[in-house]
């Protein structure tokens, strides 16, 4: 195998296991259940893995990174007005469904280790958002959690499922908006 197939596995393969664990949880997807759905051998998904806790650590970390560097794109091109970076930057972590299923899929009992550098970058991000939007003195901390979080929640949830609570993505953007703005004094 060169080098440019073995490294096209292991994208696969971790292709497949972001859609196993956003469906199944870590829990409950076993290597078996990736190497199937990737097309392959559980041995090559050993071969590229250690174990399904590497893998699984290696997928977040991925789907996390994507969503900081798309945060980091839009806090860099000069969008200036704080109603425009919190709309992109919802807008981004709806983008990343399977990246907030797989987080959504974990439990209190999941190993924390799995998710502790994860937890830093989001919380680095979402403090850097925060410092994008917030006038001098004011910290919208709290309120902007629990909007990136309601969107990740959203973004998680099937069409059935959004449809029993009557809500839409761009109606909870939109209302999320709206909420941290209000929390910051802001009126645009």
């Amino acid at each position: 195998m060169q080098v440019t197939e073995q490294s096209g596995t292991r994208e696969h393969v971790m292709s497949s296991a972001l859609e196993m664990f956003a469906v199944r949880g870590f829990r409950g997807t076993s290597t078996r259940a990736i190497a199937d759905h990737a097309g392959v051998s559980q041995p090559v998904v050993h071969y590229h893995f250690r174990s399904k806790a590497a893998l699984f650590e290696e997928v977040l970390e991925k789907s996390v990174d994507a969503w900081v560097a798309q945060v980091e794109e839009i806090l860099g091109s000069g969008v200036a007005s704080p109603t425009e970076v919190l709309r992109q930057t919802g807008a981004a972590v709806l983008d990343q469904s399977k990246a907030n299923r797989l987080l959504r899929s974990l439990g209190a009992e999941d190993d924390q280790r799995l998710v502790a550098s994860a937890r830093s970058k989001l919380t680095a991000a979402m403090a850097r958002v925060g410092a994008a939007i917030a006038p001098p003195g004011h910290s919208p901390g709290p309120v902007l959690f629990a909007y990136l979080t309601a969107l990740s929640e959203v973004a998680a949830m099937g069409d059935d499922e959004k449809a029993v609570y009557g809500f839409t993505e761009d109606s909870m953007l939109e209302e999320g908006v709206a909420m941290v703005l209000r929390y910051l004094g802001i009126g645009e």
